[in-house]
């Protein structure tokens, strides 16, 4: 039976491997999108606090294995995209900064993530990481930083962890579990459910001992936990106003690929890096409408890549392929990148025409008509809905910098709907100034009264005017003098 699976399995492998290399037609361009490697919880354990810092890692930097996660993964790429049947079509023999644009997101793992990525492609050589200042990203940190869609994320969190209680398989052993990880009562059961998951699967990178209770009933768990982030990113769907929640990633992936196939596509970028999180890979699969509740993709291993693959048929014709990938451990030590494989798969878009490959055409249809079509700009980010308005942007009398992270957002991002029709956004103090009816009515009067005697002057002067005109011995003797 056991040589049987190890058939069957190294059959699927050769199978994934065929499908690979046999993606027909030239390859014109590649954008890749990443997770961060492996790293320590930002939001520790209360009882896991000594084993933390017993490892050195200050709470979420990258550790040693995520960097060498990260080197595989980078090392594959060179053999993808460098080495192999497409050798230097998109990856020159040194990096080229006219060919080749890597962006991250402003935080120190992924940035140092990129950074390990590329000495597995590009050993040799410095690389520019492009980044955008935390509080102005929204093409990479989607849900985290678009005010809209992070009032939508507290509501869901909150309301799923009321129903963890409800779950037969949860409901019993919550308690347990609060008590072995040290989270108190006053967190609540959604927020506390994502923050042990994620300790597991930090620990689990580091080869820390887990909690039995948590091991346990680690399965259950999961499976509700992937129906938090389910529901967190299916709340906004291209019927939401505000569009999906990867709206902007996805037009800015489709500007790349246009601008592959432009007239001046010879001179153009033609791979596209893109290092993030866990978040940014869901966001975009979620709004591509490529998982359920229960896909494993819902928890994105560290290093988990997507590689969008643009090719050219014999036609001239173009289409998208798309591959997902993650770092498998083999033996030896976790900090080593040697004992690492990286396998990719292909992951099948959906497209308009139902064929084996998704053309550019429809790629394109796909998003700007179904999945992401335009929107005006009071939604988007700047969609203002009751879970928004609960949060009490609009308390005037609050100091900015005292005010929650989200309206701060809201003010730096949609001056024009920050402060409701009777505040305007005063620009340097970020504060909302009231422009009441009483205030109105004033400067009306006061405009009225300026109208007046501007009038009156104009008549006055007028009046002076054609009298000295109408008087010739006063034009004598003036020049006379």
């Amino acid at each position: 039976m056991a040589r049987l699976v190890a058939v069957v399995v190294a059959v699927a492998l050769l199978c994934a491997l065929a499908a690979q290399a046999a993606a027909p037609g030239r390859l014109v361009g590649i954008q890749v999108l990443h997770r961060h490697g492996a790293r320590a919880p930002e939001n520790v354990n209360p009882n896991d606090q000594t084993e933390w810092t017993a490892t050195g890692l200050l709470p979420g930097q990258l550790s040693a294995t995520g960097r060498a996660t990260m080197k595989a993964l980078g090392v594959k790429l060179r053999a993808m995209y460098r080495d192999g049947p497409d050798a230097e079509v998109v990856l020159p023999e040194h990096f080229r900064a006219d060919k080749i644009r890597v962006r991250a997101s402003d935080v120190d793992r992924v940035l140092q993530s990129s950074e390990s990525c590329f000495q597995g492609i590009y050993p040799d050589d410095l690389i520019p990481i492009h980044t955008m200042p935390t509080e102005w990203e929204v093409l990479l940190q989607n849900m985290e930083k678009c005010p809209s869609y992070m009032a939508t994320n507290k509501r869901v969190v909150r309301e799923m962890g009321q129903k963890a209680g409800q779950e037969n398989a949860l409901s019993s052993v919550l308690g347990s579990i609060r008590n072995a990880t040290g989270w108190p009562e006053s967190y609540n059961d959604g927020s506390m459910i994502l923050t042990v998951i994620d300790n597991y699967f930090c620990s689990e990178a580091q080869k820390l001992p887990q909690h039995p209770v948590v091991q346990n009933n680690f399965k259950a768990l999961t499976e509700f936990g992937k129906k938090i982030y389910y529901a967190r990113y299916a709340a906004s769907s291209d019927k939401d106003p505000r569009g999906p929640v990867a709206y902007t990633l996805m037009h800015t992936l489709l500007d790349n690929f246009n601008t592959m196939t432009s007239a001046s596509a010879q001179s153009s970028v033609k791979a596209y890096f893109y290092s993030a999180h866990d978040t940014t890979i869901l966001a975009l699969l979620m709004s591509l409408q490529l998982m359920n509740d229960s896909s494993r993709w819902l928890f994105p291993p560290y290093s988990t890549s997507l590689v969008l693959e643009l090719r050219q048929k014999e036609d001239n014709s173009y289409y998208v392929n798309m591959l997902i990938g993650t770092p498998v451990y083999v033996a030896g030590d976790t900090t080593d990148v040697n004992s690492y494989t990286y396998e990719y798969d292909t992951q099948p878009l959906k497209c308009i025409e139902l064929s084996d490959q998704c053309s550019l055409e429809s790629f394109s249809t796909a998003i700007t008509q179904q999945l992401a079509p335009p929107r005006p700009d009071n939604q988007g980010c700047c969609y203002r809905d009751e879970n928004f308005d609960m949060l009490g942007c609009d308390a005037y009398a609050t100091p900015f910098d005292q005010m929650p992270i989200e309206c701060q957002m809201y003010r730096r991002f949609c001056p024009a709907t920050a402060c409701g029709s009777d505040h305007v956004l005063q620009g340097f103090t970020m504060s909302c100034l009231k422009t009441t009816s009483d205030n109105s009515s004033k400067w009306k009067g006061w405009a009225f009264a300026g109208w007046i005697i501007l009038v009156a002057v104009l008549l006055i002067g007028g009046l002076m005017f054609f009298r000295r005109r109408r008087s010739p011995s006063l034009e004598v003797q003036y020049t006379n003098l």
